[in-house]
């Protein structure tokens, strides 16, 4: 959970496991699903704003029916970049 120098996690009150996969890794106790992963490749020239990376997924907790999730696709087209929900 990503804040700075803040401990977001405790201070939404959240419990933190450690990752199965990742020594660093921490994980939301009782989250429906995450996912441990490291970064394959940064996608240079997409965007001014963020750092889009390529993930592989080391470790996957969890059971989620996929009928309940909406999921964000990201797609690319022609070097076009878009969501669907």
């Amino acid at each position: 959970m990503s804040g700075g120098f803040t401990n977001m996690a405790d201070r939404l009150g959240y419990q933190l496991i450690p990752g199965e996969k990742l020594q660093f890794t921490k994980l939301v106790e009782g989250a429906d699903s995450t996912l441990e992963t490291v970064v394959f490749q940064e996608l240079k020239g997409i965007s001014h704003e963020f750092g889009p990376f390529v993930h592989d997924v080391v470790a996957f907790h969890g059971q989620v029916d996929t009928v309940e999730t909406q999921p964000m696709l990201f797609t690319t087209t022609d070097g076009q970049w878009w969501f669907q929900r």
